[in-house]
């Protein structure tokens, strides 16, 4: 991409990739940006495995700004089911996964925003003008070509794309437009819950999140949290080299032994490596999110402990919806 000031290429005289390293390097010349569509995604005419170190290494050494790569679902899933079979004979998902490594790799010091979106498939007609996202490789089916094109867009002139890896799938029965999609990939979000009628008759909820993420989130984790209260919401921070390998997350504690669960520091913020931010929206619509926070470099997420704590707070979301609806309220 990058295309001239006049506007954007005539795609009817787009050529193949040249097939050596200085036609490479001239094609590019003056490109700011750089979409590769893989042969996984579009089929024939599709940049395939092999052909992607030949294209980066062919990269200007200076002058692009953004690079976003198009790959396919299952890079991550080759143990499950349908993607085991899809990867059974040729490792084709493995090569995927690859390539978005190299892809990742040669870009590091060369280009500040890489992006690595995973697609299905492209239907040629129909679908909705908004596509669902999800970081990582979450989601399944095909995307209408008119979705990827807009979301190709979006992933190269927004902020949250940056130096991310995401899937795109068909678009749900709820949506709240591209800011709503994009926001997932910021921390990135790890939960999301749309509230029923029982919730949200104009009850934002933060104060059941704060109660709850002290009372029954920070209690029976693998690493030691410190709680704070946040806007919307609340805050846990793991807190750096302390473990807590105490799994009855259900035990009922007093209200001392709470806070000595939930805060290992008093009267200040502890050394931390991570932390989970659990918010309250009423817009677009009423719902609750969890969102990573706070991952500096080298902080690696607390699997156990996030599903432990989103284990618990769907089934006291569900609880609490049961009773405020049985209620009328």
């Amino acid at each position: 991409l990058g295309g001239s000031p006049e506007g954007p290429p005539d795609l009817a005289g787009v050529k193949p990739m040249p097939a050596s390293p200085a036609e490479l390097g001239e094609a590019l010349e003056g490109a700011s940006a750089l979409v590769i569509l893989s042969e996984g995604v579009v089929g024939k005419g599709g940049v395939c495995t092999a052909e992607v170190g030949q294209l980066l290494a062919a990269l200007p050494p200076a002058g692009l700004r953004r690079l976003v790569y198009v790959s396919v679902h299952g890079a991550e899933r080759t143990s499950q089911l349908p993607y085991s079979l899809q990867n059974a004979f040729g490792g084709k998902l493995d090569r995927a996964r690859e390539a978005e490594g190299e892809v990742r790799l040669r870009a590091v010091g060369r280009i500040p925003a890489v992006s690595v979106v995973r697609l299905g498939g492209v239907k040629e007609t129909g679908g909705a003008e908004v596509c669902e996202l999800a970081p990582g490789d979450a989601l399944q089916g095909e995307v209408s070509a008119s979705a990827v094109a807009g979301l190709l867009v979006q992933t190269l002139t927004r902020q949250e794309t940056v130096n991310a890896t995401f899937s795109a799938g068909p678009t749900l029965a709820v949506a709240g437009g591209w800011d709503d999609e994009l926001i997932k990939l910021v921390g990135p979000e790890i939960y999301r819950r749309r509230l029923g009628s029982g919730l949200t008759s104009g009850e934002p909820l933060v104060n059941w999140v704060r109660t709850w993420a002290r009372e029954r989130g920070a209690i029976g984790l693998t690493s030691k949290v410190q709680v704070q209260d946040v806007p919307g919401g609340a805050m846990l921070r793991f807190v750096k080299g302390a473990a807590a390998f105490d799994t009855d997350f259900d035990r009922v504690e007093s209200k001392d032994q709470k806070w000595a669960a939930a805060s290992v520091v008093d009267g200040g913020r502890a050394q931390t490596d991570g932390a989970i931010k659990i918010v309250a929206e009423t817009t677009p619509y009423s719902r609750v999110r969890v969102v990573r926070s706070e991952m500096e470099d080298g902080a690696q997420p607390k699997e156990m402990s996030e599903a432990a704590l989103l284990q618990k707070l769907q089934r006291d979301l569900d609880k609490l919806e049961t009773e405020r609806t049985g209620k009328g309220m």
